[in-house]
């Protein structure tokens, strides 16, 4: 007998709006295949019995179905491996991102009492330089930096497996790893002491600060993948000193890159730390503090 002709009606797929955009699109993709199948199948059908009056042999079928190219999925670094990155790979950088600027909130918080209780006039009368101290201060908080970006890469390393998550693989350039890492500590610490010296009260360091950083996180690519923010927040990006860390470290540990590959990057985070350090000396000037 002939197949049945079949009606091709629309597929109705109900969705809680809960689900993200992205998954929603895999579901129907995988959907949308199955039916490619499917459909395939019955038109190898239709034609089979109207060349040969018989229905198609399930060999036959199978073989013409399934024939597909398969598909081989290989990623592209600039070291020439061929090493997929896990998922530690691309949040722990970003996690070591965030733990470096909310430094913020304990710098320019101790900038901000410094300022009420009377420590800059303290200073100022003994024979030293300001910018000593001032210079004192952010070698002692970069020191922190590091030690939150030494802890965060060992829970990658060691906790990570134990707790069934992928282990974070380091990159090969651990040289351009150490002076990346610097740099986000350094654009990090200028920008708490910035914030510190220009706040009047803690509530406004603590709470500028923090909310400051997850806006320069949120439009620098930490919370929304560059490549799907329109073209106008692609410009607006670069402002962050956020998103030049984060392709920093990204050209290391995902893309297999060197210091060479990277040192664009290094030196805008050093020409915004650089900015931030002109816009803390004239802050201090105009509140006649130094």
């Amino acid at each position: 007998t002939s197949p049945a002709p079949v009606s091709a009606d629309t597929i109705i797929m109900f969705y809680h709006p809960v689900l993200q955009t992205s998954f929603r699109k895999s579901v129907e993709g995988a959907i949308f295949n199955v039916l490619q199948i499917v459909q395939s199948k019955q038109i190898v059908d239709n034609l089979y019995y109207a060349m040969h009056e018989t229905k198609v042999p399930d060999t036959l079928e199978n073989e013409i179905v399934n024939n597909q190219a398969p598909l081989k999925s290989i990623p592209v670094s600039r070291d020439g491996s061929r090493n997929i990155p896990n998922a530690s790979q691309h949040n722990v950088p970003a996690w070591t991102i965030f733990a470096m600027f909310f430094v913020v909130i304990s710098l320019a918080g101790t900038v901000v009492r410094e300022k009420l209780n009377g420590s800059f006039l303290r200073l100022k009368t003994m024979p030293t330089n300001y910018y000593t101290a001032l210079l004192s201060k952010q070698i002692t908080y970069l020191g922190l930096t590091m030690v939150q970006a030494l802890v965060i890469f060992a829970i990658g390393i060691w906790l990570f497996p134990v707790i069934g998550l992928p282990r974070l693989n380091l990159p090969s350039d651990k040289i351009g790893l150490l002076l990346v890492t610097v740099a986000c500590g350094i654009c990090a610490v200028s920008y708490a002491i910035c914030i510190g010296v220009f706040a009047e009260t803690l509530e406004q360091a603590n709470g500028f600060g923090a909310v400051s950083v997850v806006i320069l996180a949120a439009i620098g690519g930490l919370l929304v993948p560059a490549f799907v923010m329109p073209a106008p927040l692609q410009v607006i990006m670069k402002i962050s000193p956020l998103h030049w860390c984060l392709e920093a470290y990204y050209g290391l540990f995902l893309e297999g890159g060197k210091l060479s590959d990277i040192w664009t990057n290094i030196l805008s985070l050093l020409a915004i730390a650089g900015l931030l350090q002109v816009l803390t000396i004239l802050g201090l000037q105009r509140k006649n503090l130094i």
